[in-house]
């Protein structure tokens, strides 16, 4: 499914022959879209009944997010995601195209997004359109495009930015023509090697506050902080919302980082000689088994290695559970013997290392569940464990990456804590 992300504007109001300032010179109120007790509230029913008669008239040529929603999506099977402004123009506007799209629609506003006044723009509107882009695409597995062919030019700019980071194409209405133009994600971003170095600083004001001069002005010179006070400029700010999604440190590719590391650690615990690291038979294509341990002669320990918030999620326990069965049958019937041990190697970014940390009660289910499900697999005892490791970052007046020392130095085993232990019996 095609996620359409669409900026809405009064275009539709103004096809029909309405003025949207006989609406918007009145304050935003949501309750005024739910009565008809003021003249305001009966102004806008009449319009909204009158919306609705234009757009069964004209169809796909009654305003710009219709028209160009039907040219992106002819089939009618994508999603829409209606985001207005802060305006009784832009939402009347909204409530109109989410009742003539359905149930495949959904509207949002949002707060401080207006053009009136320039500061609550920059400084309320802007952070609360971002939040909003950053929650619906973090819920977004499928395509997802923006579609500005509608809204207030001012916001164009923050959702040609956005749309790089969110890694979308952008659809708009070429100027009075019906011509849809697109322009695919291109191979741009921030360079988030430089800003990994402040990428604390982008979350904590005390410690911004508290860094070295030549700190700060590295922060100012990347525009990242204003040069007078403590803020963080307009692009800091964007930053600081997205570098725990985007960083390096974050980022999917830290896993493989952790891989190796807990390859190094284990070959020395085990011996090099009996311990694998991404393990490949036939059958499995792609996919590895990320490390396995040889004990002895026949038997086997099978390590999955993940963050530990996939505790959290019992759809991603389920495919680790169907995975790895899949991944140890194909090594069993390739090398013969039995899997001896399961272990799902977790671990945390930058936190404090606790000598107990437990498991909640979401966690201890999906775990659970997830036994069940090895044991329709193996017709013979099976240890399945849950080890957990953290990563600390490190201080900044220390290293210039957060990661870099853990990086330089070996993993210690002794500090891989084990949090559940099961012996699995049929």
């Amino acid at each position: 499914m095609i996620h359409i992300i669409t900026t809405v504007g009064t275009s539709l109001m103004s096809n029909a022959g309405k003025k949207s300032t006989e609406l918007d010179d009145n304050t935003f109120n949501i309750s005024d879209f739910e009565n008809q007790n003021t003249n305001t509230q009966k102004t806008i029913y009449k319009y909204k009944v009158e919306l609705k008669e234009y757009i069964q008239r004209k169809q796909n040529k009654s305003c710009a997010e219709i028209s160009s929603i039907c040219k992106i999506d002819s089939k009618e099977e994508s999603f829409i995601h209606l985001i207005c402004t802060e305006t009784i123009s832009s939402y009347l506007c909204g409530i109109v195209l989410k009742e003539h799209f359905g149930d495949r629609a959904k509207l949002y506003y949002v707060k401080g997004l207006q053009v009136v006044d320039a500061n609550v723009f920059q400084n309320t509107g802007f952070f609360n359109l971002v939040e909003i882009i950053k929650s619906i695409c973090d819920g977004i597995t499928d395509i997802k495009v923006f579609n500005i062919s509608g809204g207030y030019k001012a916001i164009i700019p923050v959702m040609t930015i956005l749309a790089q980071l969110e890694k979308a194409s952008i659809y708009y209405t070429f100027e009075d023509s019906e011509d849809l133009i697109e322009i695919a994600n291109l191979p741009i971003n921030f360079d988030w090697e430089i800003i990994e170095r402040h990428v604390q600083l982008l979350h904590n004001d005390t410690k911004r506050k508290n860094s070295s001069l030549e700190i700060r002005e590295e922060l100012v010179d990347l525009r990242l902080m204003k040069p007078e006070g403590n803020e963080l400029t307009v692009i800091g700010q964007l930053i600081s919302k997205y570098s725990n999604r985007e960083s390096p440190f974050t980022r999917t590719i830290f896993g493989y980082f952790m891989e190796y590391k807990f390859h190094e650690t284990l070959s020395k615990e085990y011996g090099a000689d009996k311990v694998e690291h991404s393990v490949r038979v036939i059958g499995m294509n792609s996919s590895d088994i990320d490390i396995l341990i040889t004990p002895e002669l026949g038997k086997f320990i099978a390590i999955e290695i993940k963050p530990i918030n996939i505790l959290q999620y019992a759809y991603k326990m389920k495919d680790v559970g169907v995975k790895m069965s899949e991944r140890i049958k194909g090594l069993l019937s390739e090398r013969k013997g039995k899997i001896d041990e399961i272990w799902l190697m977790v671990y945390t970014l930058g936190g404090i290392i606790k000598e107990n940390f437990l498991l909640d009660d979401v966690a201890k289910k999906n775990i659970d569940e997830l036994i069940e499900m090895i044991k329709n697999e193996f017709n013979y005892p099976v240890v399945f464990r849950v080890k957990h490791y953290m990563v600390q970052a490190n201080k900044l007046n220390q290293e210039d990456f957060i990661y870099k020392k853990f990086m330089k130095s070996p993993l210690k085993y002794d500090e891989i804590q084990e949090l559940f232990s099961y012996e699995i019996k049929n």
